[in-house]
């Protein structure tokens, strides 16, 4: 049951403010509350225990709530946590401010208690959507890099085949390989161009599978145009 509760992060140095938080979210028995009084705090406990929402003040010693959410999305495995800011800030141009730095929204202080709880249940639905397509984005590249192991593996049977026709073949085809590697190093091509273009080379070879063997065996430079 602990395992499939949301987990919700409270980061404010107000003692009381924490016990009210505490008193309304846990009402809802799918939440399991963290607490901390200040931001250094906060990230130890967001790191271990990686929680869907965090709910910070903004005023606290130290860093403040906008700064402990731009400490959290430097962080890979946090960088999707849903931010939100407890402030009685009205200043419309800090707010911007705020959103533009990576909050997600900011819950006034004033407000109520249902609209809190609608705009938490709210989020951890945006939540699961997300993480559904983050899974969903792991799991075709997984697919992906199998797909490529797979084309590697054919290009590495049919240049054996091939050898026993044209010997040689795959030693030219690896030798063109590094060519091709050290060109694309050479102009500095990224990753993915340099992956594309090293596979054609490995094809290169390929194409004579389907040439007439006396063709295949003969020396190219003496065969002659008709």
């Amino acid at each position: 049951m602990i395992e499939n509760m949301h987990k919700i992060l409270i980061v404010d140095d107000s003692p009381s403010a924490l016990a009210l938080l505490n008193t309304l979210l846990s009402k809802e028995m799918t939440y399991r509350i963290y607490n901390a009084a200040d931001a250094e705090e906060g990230l130890r406990i967001a790191k271990d225990v990686i929680p869907d929402i965090i709910i910070s003040d903004y005023y606290m010693p130290g860093k403040n709530g906008l700064e402990f959410c731009q400490e959290i999305r430097k962080d890979k495995e946090l960088s999707n946590v849903i931010f939100i800011l407890l402030t009685a800030e009205t200043d419309i141009v800090k707010k911007i401010e705020g959103l533009e730095g990576g909050v997600d929204d900011y819950i006034e202080k004033t407000i109520s208690t249902k609209v809190l709880l609608s705009k938490v249940k709210i989020f951890l639905k945006i939540k699961f959507l997300q993480n559904e397509l983050l899974w969903e984005k792991q799991n075709l590249q997984i697919a992906n890099v199998q797909l490529e192991n797979n084309i590697n593996e054919l290009i590495a049977v049919l240049l054996k085949i091939l050898e026993i026709q044209i010997p040689g073949a795959g030693r030219r085809s690896n030798e063109a390989a590094k060519i091709a590697e050290y060109i694309s190093k050479m102009n500095e091509l990224d990753a993915e161009k340099t992956k594309n273009i090293l596979f054609a080379a490995k094809l290169h070879e390929i194409g004579k599978i389907g040439l007439p063997e006396k063709i295949n065996k003969s020396d190219l430079k003496n065969l002659e145009p008709r």
